[in-house]
């Protein structure tokens, strides 16, 4: 069986293996570098829940070892803050969402990213076709 072509996954790989390895005090303070069972927990999460053809998500370290993972399309924007393993504290804001957006904490579930996520790649794709019609 062929593989997928996972247009993100080296990047993400690179960029976790990057925050792995800050060193401590990299923000001009205390903080550490992201800890590597978050790092890997939020590696197998977007394997999960991310289309293999998806743009580069945004990674940012935390000050306490964790990570937030970030998209921002159009008028989505997706940010999951991993603050362990199955504690994922997530955020989005679209077009159809209140002006603070939605919250949701995230243990063992996480049916509500996969949609967020699908959602926001139909729109994206709906706004390149509708560039490209329109050219």
């Amino acid at each position: 069986m062929r593989e997928l072509p996972w247009k993100w996954i080296d990047p993400v790989k690179m960029r976790l293996n990057e925050l792995c390895k800050l060193p401590h005090g990299w923000d001009g303070y205390r903080a550490g570098p992201v800890q590597f069972t978050k790092a890997d927990f939020a590696f197998d999460l977007l394997k999960k829940l991310y289309p293999f053809d998806g743009p580069v998500p945004q990674i940012v370290p935390g000050f306490n070892g964790d990570l937030q993972i970030e998209w921002h399309l159009g008028l989505y924007d997706i940010e999951l803050h991993v603050l362990d393993a199955y504690n994922v504290h997530a955020w989005r804001a679209t077009p159809v969402t209140e002006v603070d957006g939605e919250e949701v904490e995230l243990t063992t579930d996480f049916t509500a990213v996969m949609e967020w996520v699908s959602a926001m790649m139909a729109a994206q794709e709906a706004l390149i076709a509708a560039q490209s019609t329109a050219a």
